[in-house]
This record gives C-alpha cells, structure tokens and sequence, in this order.
C-alpha cells in the first residue's frame, strides 16, 4: 500500500521542472545557439557601424572602453562568457517570464538570447552600453543611469565594471533601479599588474564594502585564478551575485558576510 501512495502521490503532486522550456533548452545547444546568434548578430551590422565613432561622452575613459567593446563585436561573438553569471542569477529566483531584466555592457544581441534561453521574456529585458548595437540596447552610462527607481527585478554585468571610472557609482545606481530583493550579478577581475584599467587593482574586499555601503547584501561568490591571453597578466576572477535589501527587512535568520 505504502508503494501503491508513493506512486498515486508523485502522480498527482510531481515536483517542480526547470524554468527552461522544450524550446529554450534546444536553442541552448552550443551548435544551434551559434547559428541563431550569428544570423542575428549579422542582422545589426548596420548599427554596429553607425556606433562606431557615437560617443556618449569625451571622458577620455569612456572612450576608450568604447573602442575596446566596439571592436570586440565586429567579429562573430561565440563566447558563452555570460551564462555562468545566469546560473548564478536565476538559482532559486521563482518565476523568471514575469522579472525585468537589464543587462549591463552585454555588447550584443548574443546576451539577450542567452538570458531568453534561461527563462526571461524577450520584452521583459533591456540593455545598456556606452553604444547601441541593437534595438533593445540604450546608449548610456552605468554610472549615470536614467532608469526610475525600483525599475528592475535583475542585472546582469559581465565583463563590464572593469572598464568604468568609478565602480561604486555603477554599483550604488545598481543598488538604486534593483527592486527590492532584487539581484545583481557581476564579475570583477583583480589585475594588480595591469597599468591600463584602475579599477582592476580593487581586492574583492574593497568591492564587498561597497556592495555593503549600497545596501546590496552578497548571497554567493566564486574566485578562480588565471593568467590572461592578452599581456600576460595575473588575475582572478571573482563573480558576485548579490541581493537589494528591503528596507523592511524581516528574514528570520539573517545573516551577512562581506
């Protein structure tokens, strides 16, 4: 009998499945993904070209990392460097159909496809850069961002904070669009040797205590070490996913580590 409910109980009550549909799953593949990214990538050439020289600010910074990004997008983008920091987001994060997302420096359509893939509506999501590559991605600065309060239920920033001029600010007007329990992910590379970004040369320590002056409290963290293809120099890479604290705040057993 005790096999006979067992059996009646999963039936009736099965467990929860991955957000992922049928069809997200099989755009995932590595090989199908490619395709789709790089007929959609080829479809924005055009803005791509007319980004070249559209710069949002003569910050002689801004600029440069501009024509570093820009340049990185005038061949077919392959890397999946962004789907580690989705794994990290939307673990245990319910329901993603019904969460804004804003992607932060995703450069390309490739991200907003990545994000599709795990769950998040295609009109839900919306990007920035310091240039627009595609239609869903705005023109402007992290660090200045125009977006209202409590915009969003998500950000993602890959391989973006390294190159701005002042990381606390990006975070803090992070901390500022994110809804309450809303989530930040984000990598931060130490360079200690590298002259040509300052904002590499920031221990993951400095990082947290900003985390924490902008009310944005770290659920998760990672730190892997490498040596980098171009100039050779020592890193590590740190990824952080982070939490809005409501300033309501209730959990029953909270508990901080920065």
């Amino acid at each position: 009998m005790n096999v006979v409910r067992m059996v009646g109980s999963a039936l009736l009550h099965p467990g929860p499945t991955s957000t992922r549909s049928f069809v997200r799953s099989v755009l995932a593949q590595p090989r199908i993904f490619d395709v789709v990214s790089a007929v959609a990538q080829w479809r924005d050439t055009a803005l791509v070209k007319k980004a070249e020289a559209a710069y949002i600010d003569q910050d002689a910074q801004v600029k440069k990392a501009h024509d570093h990004n820009l340049g990185q997008i005038k061949r077919f983008t392959r890397t999946r460097r962004a789907e580690y920091g989705y794994e990290v987001l939307t673990t245990n994060f319910g329901i993603l159909s019904d969460k804004k997302l804003l992607v932060v420096g995703g450069r390309s359509v490739q991200e907003f496809l990545l994000a599709w893939t795990f769950g998040f509506r295609w009109e839900n999501m919306t990007g920035i850069d310091l240039f627009s590559a595609n239609k869903k991605i705005l023109a402007m600065n992290v660090e200045k961002m125009s977006f209202s309060e409590n915009s969003f239920d998500a950000i993602t920033s890959i391989n973006t904070f390294g190159y701005t001029d002042h990381i606390e600010d990006a975070l803090r007007e992070c901390a500022r669009v994110l809804k309450p329990d809303g989530r930040l992910v984000f990598n931060h590379d130490y360079r200690p040797d590298d002259p040509n970004y300052p904002v590499m040369k920031l221990r993951a320590r400095d990082v947290a205590a900003m985390l924490q002056s902008a009310g944005l409290e770290i659920y998760f963290h990672s730190a892997n070490d490498k040596i980098t293809s171009g100039g050779g120099y020592r890193q590590t890479q740190h990824m952080f996913g982070c939490r809005k604290i409501p300033t309501d705040d209730d959990t029953l057993d909270a508990y901080r580590v920065y």
